[in-house]
């Protein structure tokens, strides 16, 4: 099985772990020495301003390729950048392996050796701020003037212009990310570390590890549950009681009654229509009286057959009227009255 090259988007973003898979099954697969020196310059790079390091991740696979491969181009070039891979004399062995002596090794890689300086420094500015994320975000320019971005995590933000342009350009002396017969990164054109917040993150492809759940936490989600039905219980009594309010209502209404009708309800019962059990004959005075409250119940329309308005005929004649009703309700004649007063 043909494995792929490696491409920026896994060497500056890839967490290291996979990243050393990769490389060391590359290199097994396909025993290209120059292809496995680049990516190891690059991983340097990215170690420079990662805040994690990446310079060992493929140290022992450099130093058996230095010691046993045939030397090339390539790895005469970039030697400078692994110097600390090695102990002060295995690095005079390798120098003169490559070069046959040390003036000669000098002499053909003086831009490595200088740019190995950078990435040996640390930053000098006072600029990070505790919370944030920063980046570093390059634009590159390739060899038919097309643009490509290039972007970097988790990085350090105290590294100063000059160090920031100096690493960067080391990407530009790389073949591997070359695509056509195209350099890539051909020249470089601009960078910026931006700081971002991370309020929330997800990643759906990364598998998340089942944990058992705690006593407490069960026991939260039994009462979760319980809450739960709590308002349900509550609606259903609730219409329970509405279903009996009219009759309570019909009952309270019965009891706020005025203590008249209450006793003209309890005349009503004895009259002879509903004579009690104990009673011989029913009172004469009670249908008189019913009569009588019914009499005063109806409306007065006598204004209606006199020229006059309401109001008078209430004023003038409703305590005559009452009178002569309630005399004849009660069976009283005018010549009664009239003989009494005789």
């Amino acid at each position: 099985m043909n494995v792929a090259k490696l491409a920026e988007r896994q060497l500056f973003l890839m967490k290291a772990e996979n990243l050393e898979k990769r490389v060391r099954a590359y290199y097994a697969q396909t025993q290209d020495v120059d292809s496995l020196i680049e990516y190891g310059v690059a991983i340097l790079v990215r170690s420079f301003f990662c805040m994690g390091s990446f310079a060992e991740l493929i140290q022992d696979l450099i130093q058996e390729v230095y010691f046993t491969v045939e030397p090339t181009a390539v790895m005469r070039q970039y030697l400078p950048y692994f110097e600390d891979y090695f102990t002060a004399d295995e690095w005079q062995t390798v120098v003169n392996r490559l070069f046959g002596n040390h003036t000669t090794y000098l002499a053909q890689t003086e831009e490595a050796r200088v740019n190995k300086g950078y990435l040996e420094q640390t930053g000098t500015l006072d600029n990070r701020i505790e919370g944030l994320v920063y980046l570093v975000e390059a634009v590159f320019e390739d060899t038919i003037g097309k643009k490509h971005k290039l972007t970097i995590r988790d990085t350090d933000s105290t590294f100063n212009e000059v160090q920031t342009i100096q690493v960067l350009n080391i990407l530009t002396t790389l073949s591997i990310f070359d695509t056509a017969d195209v350099r890539k990164y051909e020249t470089y054109v601009s960078y910026q570390t931006p700081g971002k917040i991370i309020a929330t993150s997800h990643n759906s492809r990364q598998k998340t590890k089942p944990t058992a759940k705690e006593p407490e936490t069960i026991a939260a989600q039994q009462d979760a549950q319980q809450s739960e039905k709590a308002p349900k219980k509550m609606v259903a009594a609730a219409k329970t009681r509405s279903f009996a309010a009219p009759a309570s209502a019909g009952s309270e209404k019965e009891s706020n009654k005025p203590a008249s009708n209450s006793t003209a309800t309890k005349e009503k019962q004895s009259s002879p229509a509903n004579p009690p059990k104990n009673t011989n004959s029913p009172s004469p005075n009670v249908e008189a009286k019913k009569k009588a409250n019914e009499l005063l119940q109806q409306p007065d329309i006598s204004y209606k057959r006199v020229s006059k308005n309401e109001e008078q005929t209430q004023t003038n004649g409703n305590s005559k009227k009452m009178k002569n009703r309630m005399n004849n309700a009660l069976g009283r004649s005018k010549n009664r009255k009239r003989n009494k007063r005789k």
